[in-house]
C-alpha cells in the first residue's frame, strides 16, 4: 500500500479517536511517554536515537487508540499501527525531521494532559 494512503488513514482517524466521548487519559502511560520525549528533546541532532524515537512514536500512537474509549476504533488504529511498523523496512530518516515530530507529539500530550482534545487532533 503505497505510504500516502496510510498516512491520509491515519490523519483523518486519529483526530477522531481523540474527540470520541469515552477518551480516557492514561496518566501512567503519558508520565512515561514524556519520560522518553524529553530524552529525545535534550538529544542533538547528530546524536539522535532514532531507535527510542522508533518505539515512543509507536507508544504514543498506540495510546491515542487505547484510550479512545471505542473498541472498534481502537482495534482498527491499533492493527492499523502494528501492521504498519512491522511492514516498513528500517530507513534513516532526517534526525531534525524527527525532532520536530517528537515536538509535535509533546504538544499533543501536553493538551491531552490538559483535557484540550480537540486542539491535541
Amino acid at each position: 500500500m503505497p505510504l500516502p494512503r496510510v498516512s491520509e488513514y491515519r490523519l483523518s482517524c486519529e483526530p477522531l479517536a481523540l474527540t470520541m466521548p469515552g477518551f480516557r487519559r492514561d496518566t501512567a502511560a503519558i508520565t512515561s511517554l514524556r519520560q522518553s520525549m524529553e530524552i529525545l528533546r535534550s538529544m542533538t541532532e547528530s546524536g539522535f536515537d532514532q531507535k527510542l524515537f522508533e518505539r515512543t512514536d509507536f507508544d504514543f500512537h498506540m495510546l491515542i487508540a487505547r484510550s479512545c474509549g471505542n473498541p472498534f476504533m481502537s482495534e482498527a488504529l491499533s492493527s492499523h499501527h502494528r501492521r504498519r511498523r512491522s511492514s516498513q523496512p528500517p530507513v534513516h530518516v532526517n534526525a531534525f525531521r524527527l525532532m520536530q515530530s517528537n515536538m509535535e507529539h509533546i504538544q499533543m500530550l501536553e493538551q491531552i494532559e490538559r483535557g484540550q482534545l480537540e486542539l491535541a487532533g
